[in-house]
């Protein structure tokens, strides 16, 4: 086989994984979302590349360059599960949580205007950024503002003295 063969089968592999966790995070299986955070803990910090499919289809088109990550914190609330988050309570120990979503926007970004209390502490006590700006030029203190999440907002003021 040629290195070029041996490349596109790489790629090819890649796709159906992606494809493969995409289905299971719309679908809320957790049991194969593990099992592809344990046999393929790379693809869990790559963002998904669905230009590559063939079928056109508006969601991966919107979750299109995102971190699987991000894409199942937006599943669970799109969908109102009973536990919204826990598929990203999943994913975390698997995930840089430093890297930023196609917003510019990092781990506290999203805890911060879904008002999630615990991802926030773990991302502060994980060295994440708390003054990062995203692409709209907001911190995640500026979004807790925003939607008014006292207990975040709290937190940074009272880490900030």
């Amino acid at each position: 086989m040629s290195n070029t063969s041996k490349g596109q089968y790489a790629q090819e592999e890649l796709y159906n994984a992606q494809e493969e966790l995409y289905n299971a995070i719309k679908c809320n299986d957790k049991e194969t979302i593990m099992d592809i955070c344990l046999s393929h803990p790379d693809l869990i910090d790559c963002p998904y590349d669905f230009e590559e499919f063939g079928e056109q289809d508006d969601a991966r088109d919107y979750y299109c360059e995102l971190l699987p990550i991000y894409h199942a914190w937006a599943i669970a609330y799109d969908n109102e599960l009973p536990n919204p988050l826990e598929i990203v309570h999943i994913l975390l120990p698997f995930v840089d949580i430093l890297k930023l979503n196609n917003q510019g926007q990092n781990i506290l970004h999203v805890a911060a205007f879904t008002n999630e209390f615990d991802i926030f502490k773990y991302g502060i006590t994980n060295k994440v950024d708390v003054y990062e700006k995203d692409n709209n030029d907001k911190t995640p203190l500026d979004y807790a503002n925003e939607f008014n999440h006292t207990s975040i907002c709290e937190y940074i003021n009272k880490k900030n003295q």
